[in-house]
C-alpha cells in the first residue's frame, strides 16, 4: 500500500524462507518461522522479544506483524527509526538482486516496489495496475512480453524488479536516475507536491505578518515542510513545519500587489488554532494545483486515509483503463502530470477563473454596447434630416435649443470634423464623445448639454426595468399593483398640486399610500399561485402603458422652478434628472459617486525638463535638477480624495481598500517645531528634498496649523507636477509606494506609519544657474 513503510517486512521474510526451502510458498499468510528469523536480524533495532508463544507452523497476518514490531520498538525514536528497519530488511534480501545499476538506485527501486505491494497476500506480489503504471513511466518498449504481460494479474516482487532492471538497460544512466528519483520522492518520501514559493506567516497573538521569503515548499501527507534549499530527493531537516489537521482550512486570495513582490498568486492556509500562512506563486494554474492538493490532504486526514493512496488509485485507473498492450502505454512518460495527480482539479479551478473573467468581459462588453447605443441616439437627435451625417447647420440648430453661442458650436464642429470634410459621420462623433465628453477632457456648456442628453438617452432605454422595480415595491408594501390604481393615484396627486408634482408628494405616495385609489391587498382577490399573480401584473400591454405614463409624468421635473418675493426665478432644475433611484438599500459612497462629472484636477505647478538623479551609493541624497526658469514657487490646495487621486493618494479613513505590508511597520507621533525647516532641513541635512520609496505610509495631522504636505509625479517626458496640500485635521493621508512626496514643510504633531527598514530614494532640490547648481526650498503661492 502506498505510504506503508513496514511493507519492507514481506520481501525480507520471503527471501529468508526461499533460502531455507528453495521453493515458493503459495499462501495468504506470513509464516511465523520466517518472521521469527527476521526478528533475530532486527535485534539491534528492537527490544528483546522473548518467546512469542506461537507455533512454528502458524501463519500470521501483515497486521499482526506490524503490531509485534510496534510492540517491541524502542520508544521515543525519531521518524528515521523506521528507515533503519527498512534498511536492515533490504540487507537481508540484497544478495538476491544482481542488477547493472548503482547500489543507491537498487535500494531506492526496492523501496518503491515495497510501496506498490498488495497487503494481505504472501508471497509479496504487485497488482497489474501498479506494475503497468511503473512500466509506462519507464517507457517500456518490449513488445515481445505483451502477451504474457497482459495475462498476468499480479507480479512477483523479485520478478517485477528484474523486469524494471531490464527496461532500465535500454535507457541512459541519467534517465534511469531521474525517473527513479522522482518515483522515490513521490512514493517513498511521500512528497505529494513541491516547488519554490513565497511565504509569510502570522501567529494570532502577533499583530503583523512576517516578511515575504522565498522558500522550497514540500507537501507531505500531514504537513508542509519549508526548506531554504531544494530538498525533494533526500531526507533533510526542514527549517519550519506547518501541521495540517482535519480542521485546517485553505482559502483563495486576490493577487498580492506589494512594494517588493507584485502580482503574486496566493492563498491562505490556517491550522484551525493559532497560525496562518500565506503562500504565493508565479501563475494562477500553479496556485490552483496547490489548493487542490492541500484540499485532498485535509480530506484524506479527515477520513483516516493516506493521501497518496487516493491519488495513486485515481492515476492507476486512468492509466490502465482500456489498455490491451504495452505499446498503448508508450506515450505515458514520466512528467509532472503523472506525479502531480491533482493537476486536473487545478486546471478545472483555473478554467473557472477564466470563466469568471469571461463573464466580467461580457459585462464590460455589454456596458460598452449600451454606451454606444446612447451615443448613437444622441447622434440621431442632432442629425435632423437622417442622412447619417451632421452638418454645421444641424449642430447650430441643436445649440440654439439650449442657447449656446455660435462660436462654441463652431469649435465643437471643428474638433469633431477631424478630416475637414464639412460634415461629421458617426465614427468621428463617437470618438469625439468618448475622448472629450465622457473622459472630461473638454469643458463648456455644449459639452454639459451633450453629457446630460446622453444620460437621458440611457435612462429612457432602462425605463422598463425601473417600472418593474416600482411595481415590485408596491407589492412588497402590500398594496394593489393593478396598473389602473397606480394611474388613478398619480392623477389624484397631480390634481391636488395643480400643474406640478414634487418629490415629497411622490415619496408620500410610495411610502404611505394614503390615496383612496391604492387599495390594500386584502381588499382584492387573492391568488394561490404567485406566478399567476405576477404574470397578470406584467402583461405586455399593461407594462408598456405604465412605462409611457411614468416617463411622461416625470417630465414635470424638467420644468421645476421657484420664484422669489420679487417674482424673479431664483431656482431652476437642470437638464433632466441625473439618475432615478428605486426604494432600497444603498452604499453612501455609491450614491455620491457621480460618474457623469469630469474628474477634478488640483491646483498644481508643472515644471518641464526636470532631471531626477539618484545617489549612486545611497549614502546621501541625490539631486533633482530644475531648470533655471523655475521660480521655486508651487501652488497650494485643500486636500480632498478626488484631488489626492491625481497623485495616486487618498484619505485612508474614508476608504475600504485592503493593503498588504511586506515588513514590520510602526505608528508613531512626530512633533515638527516651527524651526524644523531652517535649523534641520537647511542647516543640518543640507537642503530640502523630495523622496520616494517602496513602502507605503500614513500621515495624519493632529493640529490645525500643520504645514504643507507636498506631492508630486513625473511624466514620461521628464516633466513634474507639484502641489502643496493642506491636510484637514485628523484626516489620515495614505501615501502609496513610490509616490513622490516630502515632509520637510510640516508643522505641529503628525501621526505617521513608517516601515522598520527600507531604502529611501531622496534627492536635493537643485536649480541650474549660470555657474553652478543651486540648492533651494519651495515657496508657496
Amino acid at each position: 500500500m502506498p505510504g506503508e513503510q513496514l511493507a519492507c517486512l514481506l520481501p525480507a521474510i520471503h527471501a529468508i524462507m526461499k533460502r531455507e526451502s528453495n521453493q515458493v510458498q503459495v499462501s495468504t499468510g506470513i509464516p511465523y518461522r520466517g518472521f521469527k528469523a527476521l526478528l533475530g536480524k532486527l535485534s539491534a533495532l528492537l527490544r528483546p522479544a522473548g518467546d512469542l508463544s506461537l507455533d512454528k507452523d502458524n501463519e500470521m497476518t501483515f497486521v499482526e506483524c506490524k503490531r509485534i514490531i510496534d510492540k517491541f520498538s524502542i520508544p521515543n525514536q525519531p521518524a528515521s527509526y523506521y528507515d533503519k528497519i527498512e534498511d536492515a530488511c533490504f540487507e537481508v534480501c540484497r544478495d538476491t538482486y544482481e542488477f547493472d545499476m548503482s547500489e543507491e538506485n537498487i535500494r531506492k527501486l526496492w523501496r518503491i516496489a515495497n510501496r506498490l505491494l498488495e497487503e494481505g497476500i504472501y508471497p509479496p506480489r504487485i497488482p497489474f495496475n501498479n506494475a503497468a503504471w511503473i512500466f509506462a513511466i519507464f517507457n517500456q518498449r518490449c513488445d515481445s512480453v505483451d502477451e504474457d504481460f497482459m495475462k498476468a494479474s499480479y507480479f512477483d516482487h523479485t520478478e517485477f524488479l528484474c523486469t524494471v532492471a531490464e527496461v532500465c538497460e535500454k535507457l541512459t544512466r541519467d534517465e534511469v536516475g531521474s525517473t527513479i528519483d522522482k518515483l522515490y520522492s513521490f512514493l517513498v518520501l511521500a512528497n505529494i507536491k513541491y516547488a519554490w514559493s513565497y511565504r509569510r506567516t502570522k501567529h494570532k497573538r502577533d499583530i503583523d505578518w512576517t516578511n515575504w521569503k522565498r522558500i522550497w515548499l514540500i507537501l507531505k501527507s500531514d504537513r508542509l515542510d519549508f526548506f531554504n534549499h531544494n530538498a525533494v530527493n533526500r531526507r533533510s531537516k526542514s527549517s519550519q513545519t506547518f501541521e495540517i489537521r482535519t480542521n485546517s482550512r485553505v482559502a483563495d486570495l486576490p493577487c498580492y500587489r506589494g512594494s517588493v513582490h507584485n502580482s503574486r498568486f496566493r492563498f491562505k492556509l490556517t491550522d484551525g488554532h493559532w497560525t496562518e500562512c500565506e503562500l504565493a506563486f508565479e501563475n494562477a494554474e500553479e496556485k490552483m494545483n496547490w489548493i487542490a492538493c492541500i484540499d485532498h490532504v485535509i480530506h484524506s486526514i479527515g477520513h483516516d486515509a493516506h493521501p497518496i493512496s487516493g491519488l495513486l488509485d485515481s492515476s492507476l485507473s486512468t492509466v490502465s483503463h482500456g489498455v490491451s498492450s504495452i505499446s498503448e502505454l508508450y506515450h505515458l512518460s514520466l512528467n509532472a502530470s503523472h506525479l502531480d495527480l491533482t493537476a486536473l482539479e487545478g486546471r478545472r479551478q483555473l478554467r473557472k477563473c477564466h470563466l469568471d473573467r469571461s463573464r466580467q468581459q461580457e459585462d464590460e462588453k455589454q456596458r460598452t454596447t449600451n454606451m454606444t447605443i446612447g451615443i448613437q441616439s444622441l447622434f440621431m437627435d442632432i442629425d435632423s434630416n437622417g442622412d447619417q451625417a451632421i452638418t454645421m447647420d444641424e449642430i447650430q440648430s441643436f445649440a440654439n435649443k439650449f442657447k449656446i453661442s455660435a462660436d462654441e458650436a463652431r469649435h465643437i464642429f471643428r474638433v469633431c470634423d477631424r478630416e475637414r470634410k464639412g460634415k461629421i459621420d458617426i465614427d468621428e462623433f463617437e470618438k469625439f464623445f468618448k475622448r472629450y465628453v465622457l473622459k472630461g477632457k473638454m469643458s463648456g456648456k455644449f459639452v454639459s448639454v451633450f453629457r446630460d442628453t446622453f444620460k437621458r438617452e440611457k435612462r429612457i432605454s432602462s425605463a422598463a426595468l425601473k417600472c418593474k422595480e416600482f411595481a415590485a415595491h408596491m407589492y412588497n408594501r402590500q398594496h394593489s399593483i393593478r396598473t389602473r390604481n397606480i394611474f388613478h393615484g398619480l392623477e389624484e396627486l397631480h390634481n391636488m398640486n395643480r400643474d406640478e408634482i414634487t418629490k415629497e408628494d411622490f415619496a408620500e405616495f410610495l411610502l404611505n399610500s394614503k390615496t383612496k385609489n391604492v387599495k390594500s391587498l386584502s381588499e382584492v382577490e387573492l391568488f394561490d399561485n404567485l406566478r399567476q399573480k405576477l404574470e397578470m401584473v406584467y402583461e405586455k400591454e399593461e407594462v408598456d402603458e405604465l412605462v409611457q405614463y411614468v416617463q411622461n409624468r416625470w417630465k414635470m421635473f424638467l420644468k421645476f422652478r421657484r420664484k422669489g418675493i420679487s417674482g424673479k426665478v431664483v431656482m431652476t432644475c437642470g437638464h433632466g434628472t441625473i439618475e432615478g433611484l428605486t426604494p432600497g438599500n444603498y452604499h453612501l459612497n455609491g450614491l455620491a459617486n457621480f460618474r457623469d462629472l469630469p474628474p477634478l484636477i488640483p491646483k498644481h505647478t508643472f515644471v518641464a525638463e526636470v532631471k531626477w538623479d539618484p545617489s549612486p551609493d545611497h549614502s546621501r541624497p541625490g539631486q533633482l535638477i530644475f531648470p533655471s526658469s523655475f521660480n521655486k514657487e508651487i501652488r497650494t490646495e485643500i486636500a480632498t480624495n478626488e484631488y489626492l487621486s491625481f497623485y495616486g493618494c487618498r484619505f485612508a479613513d474614508s476608504s475600504e481598500i485592503e493593503i498588504s505590508l511586506d515588513q514590520k511597520h510602526w505608528i508613531q507621533d512626530f512633533q515638527y517645531n516651527k524651526d524644523y525647516l531652517a535649523e534641520f532641513v537647511g542647516a543640518v541635512r543640507g537642503g530640502s528634498t523630495l523622496e520616494r520609496h517602496e513602502f507605503p505610509h500614513l500621515d495624519c495631522p493632529l493640529e490645525e496649523d500643520s504645514g504643507y504636505f507636498i506631492l508630486g509625479k513625473m511624466t514620461e517626458t521628464n516633466g513634474m507636477y507639484l502641489t502643496a496640500f493642506r491636510i484637514p485635521l485628523r484626516h489620515t493621508l495614505f501615501v502609496p509606494s513610490n509616490c513622490i512626496h516630502t515632509n520637510d514643510y510640516l508643522k505641529g504633531t503628525w501621526r505617521t506609519m513608517l516601515a522598520e527598514e527600507a531604502h529611501i530614494d531622496d534627492v536635493f532640490l537643485c536649480r541650474t544657474t549660470a555657474t553652478e547648481l543651486e540648492k533651494f526650498s519651495f515657496s508657496f503661492a
